[in-house]
């Protein structure tokens, strides 16, 4: 048993190794690939191998930093992916093998978000920290619409009839399923910034992000669904896909509309449509547990909270980018954003989103 930096086409090996477990979109080479090519970051599989095939493994960034100090990560951008493994010895000969790498490089810190469990006797060895701020609702799809609305509370059916009349009857509004066209995906992003800015104060993904993934990946790997009045675009979801597993990735909304309930009419509209292509899951997306408005959007729908597991290993001092998103004190020096013009706005989410890994 030994393990291995897998590189290249030699990725190609790790997608086979996944497709027979319950992985997630974020543990594929493909996804690697994305943030390589956006981000520039430097990525590979962790593997342990018994007899020349693999056992074992996690996906691993390493991310370079000029606001944050360096890290090795499991997934950047507060997403979650997989470390696999056997029994506890291939545990700790991947966590072993991750504190080697940073012997030889100069990194800060091991971030390790993932939905598997390290052992309790790991955690100790190595003295990891862990944090249960965010959590995952996870929504068992049905292939009956009607049926799957009737597990929701009867409140949520009520007003979410009456969105659906509303929107509906007015005879305004269209939703569309298969955007791929260079209009539909600026004016989606057009509604991210906005949202961002306005709203969270926070820089999103930079549109080469979104550019990426219509170039590089299979139309069978995401969708894009856009809710419009008129012409005007006032509600869009990004979902990617992978197996029986649909994620709800991306999503925007104009605040004008938050009254006509257009992302529980789109959002509704996006069910309907993944259960008819087969799809029997559909994560919705990372949450803290301190958003409760946003946790109420999500779990309404019935979905069950999945606890997922985030791991520090602090190999100097402590870092602040832990506390990015949530802090009093960034969330101070976050506030300026509101007040930056569109297009430095634009600017400096080029130039600073990899950074915030």
């Amino acid at each position: 048993m030994h393990v291995e930096l897998l590189f290249g086409k030699d990725l190609a090996d790790w997608d086979k190794y996944i497709l027979r477990k319950k992985a997630s979109i974020y543990s594929t080479v493909s996804w690697l690939d994305l943030l390589k090519k956006t981000y520039r970051f430097d990525c590979a599989c962790l593997c342990v191998k018994k007899n020349g095939v693999i056992s074992g493994g996690i996906p691993i960034f390493f991310v370079k930093s000029i606001l944050l100090g360096n890290k090795i990560c499991s997934n950047p951008f507060n997403l979650f992916g997989d470390i696999f493994y056997d029994n506890e010895s291939e545990c700790e000969l991947l966590i072993g093998s991750l504190l080697n790498l940073y012997q030889h490089n100069s990194f800060n810190v091991i971030h390790l978000r993932t939905f598997q469990k390290l052992p309790e006797s790991i955690i100790y060895k190595y003295n990891i920290k862990q944090s249960d701020s965010k959590v995952i609702p996870i929504l068992k799809l049905s292939s009956d619409y009607d049926e799957f609305i009737k597990n929701c509370k009867k409140q949520f059916r009520i007003n979410l009839k009456s969105s659906i009349l509303k929107i509906s009857g007015s005879g305004e509004f269209a939703v569309f399923s298969s955007c791929y066209s260079n209009k539909d995906w600026k004016d989606f992003y057009h509604l991210v910034c906005k949202l961002f800015k306005n709203k969270h104060l926070m820089f999103p993904a930079p549109f080469e992000f979104f550019l990426n993934i219509r170039k590089y990946w299979s139309k069978e790997n995401y969708s894009l669904y856009i809710l419009r009045h008129r012409e005007k675009c006032v509600a869009g979801i990004l979902i990617l896909k992978f197996k029986d597993k649909a994620y709800y990735s991306w999503s925007a909304s104009s605040i004008e509309y938050n009254k006509w309930g257009v992302s529980t009419f789109l959002l509704h509209h996006i069910i309907e449509d993944l259960a008819t292509q087969g799809i029997s899951w559909f994560d919705l997306g990372v949450t803290s547990s301190e958003n409760k408005g946003l946790l109420f959007f999500k779990t309404r729908w019935g979905a069950d909270i999945v606890h997922p597991y985030d791991y520090l290993i602090f190999l100097k001092k402590k870092l602040v980018y832990n506390e990015y998103s949530s802090s009093q004190s960034f969330l101070t020096l976050r506030k300026p954003i509101k007040l930056l013009p569109d297009f430095i706005f634009s600017s400096l989410t080029r130039l600073l989103y990899r950074h915030l890994a």
